[in-house]
């Protein structure tokens, strides 16, 4: 029987889960990004926006994420609340129909739809344009060509 790796096991119950990394969706990186974000203990997160949570993180970081890191808040945040285990690009239709993307297949709108008009009040993020993303640190991905 192979031994699974120290930290790896991921929790079936949110009222069991002790680490951040317990919660199912969750490795070291995102788990150290909730924590530079002020999310110590996974009890930390029912309550939470996800959207907002994502927003902080690149606000800190100063660096645009990849819209998967705000599925797999949104994952985390449902799970802690009592959802069901759900892989994280589960919610990729409802972040892209709460920000006003394309979502196939008839879905009906997430809870969160209403988002996409606050943000518009709000405006842009003056740091972080919609139309211009930029690499995380140490990617090999080239500007211009």
């Amino acid at each position: 029987m192979r031994k699974l790796a120290r930290g790896s096991r991921k929790s079936s119950d949110y009222r069991t889960v002790d680490a951040l990394e317990a919660i199912p969706n969750i490795g070291p990186s995102i788990a150290e990004d909730l924590r530079l974000i002020g999310i110590s203990h996974p009890h930390d997160l029912p309550g939470e926006d996800p959207y907002a949570l994502y927003d902080a993180l690149c606000r800190r970081t100063a660096t645009r994420q990849d819209p998967c890191v705000l599925d797999t808040f949104i994952a985390a945040v449902r799970f802690m609340e009592g959802a069901p285990v759900r892989p994280w690009w589960d919610y990729t239709a409802e972040r892209k129909a709460a920000l006003g993307g394309v979502v196939r297949g008839g879905r009906t709108p997430p809870r969160h739809a209403p988002r996409r008009a606050a943000m518009d009040a709000r405006g842009p993020s003056p740091a972080f344009p919609a139309t211009s993303p930029r690499p995380r640190p140490g990617s090999s991905r080239r500007r211009g060509g």
